[in-house]
């Protein structure tokens, strides 16, 4: 009868990635790259499974967005009013009733990059790593927010003229909207 040695038996186990295809472990938000090349380089946001498979696509739950991090030109264009729009901007879409359901009802987990994507968007608060000790760290708690806003909120007046400046007025209009708008000469 042959018997393994130590030496045959350490060669057949690979101790740099433990392969498990048994259970596909707990959901997981990540941010997966299709592109090789960093230049057109786009990042999607994905929810999977923690373990790995056989195949990469057999880990795959639910897409919820992609993220651009390279600068996107906007749609500025001579009519806009509002001269920050000219900038560049990075681009990111994401599925946010997507986003609630797997982060709160299945209690997904959020990897470090799309963690720190989600916290530039608003939707979470900073990760614990970018947190500095000078800095006090932020308020979450609702009515404090909510005490916060209803005092320091602007009159209803500036935010229509806000709203109007920054968005309404950039729209395309229709020819019958674009002749309302037309001064008329108070002689005709």
């Amino acid at each position: 009868m042959l018997s393994l040695t130590r030496a045959h038996r350490a060669r057949g186990i690979n101790k740099k990635t433990p392969r498990l295809w048994g259970a596909p472990g707990a959901p997981i938000i990540r941010m997966i790259s299709p592109v090789v090349q960093w230049r057109y380089r786009n990042f999607d946001i994905v929810v999977e499974h923690t373990h790995r498979r056989r195949s990469p696509d057999s880990r795959l739950l639910h897409y919820l967005g992609k993220h651009c991090p390279h600068p996107q030109k906007s749609l500025w264009s001579a009519d806009t009013p509002v001269p920050q729009d000219r900038h560049l901007f990075q681009l990111t879409t994401l599925d946010i009733d997507a986003f609630k359901y797997w982060f709160g009802v299945k209690r997904c987990q959020v990897h470090g990059t799309p963690w720190i994507v989600l916290h530039r968007a608003g939707l979470l608060p900073p990760s614990l790593y970018s947190n500095s000790k000078l800095m006090p760290r932020p308020v979450f708690h609702k009515e404090q927010l909510m005490r916060y806003y209803l005092a320091n909120r602007r009159p209803a007046g500036e935010e229509e003229k806000r709203d109007y400046t920054d968005y309404i007025s950039a729209m395309t209009k229709t020819p019958k909207q674009e002749a309302a708008d037309r001064p008329v000469a108070p002689w005709l």
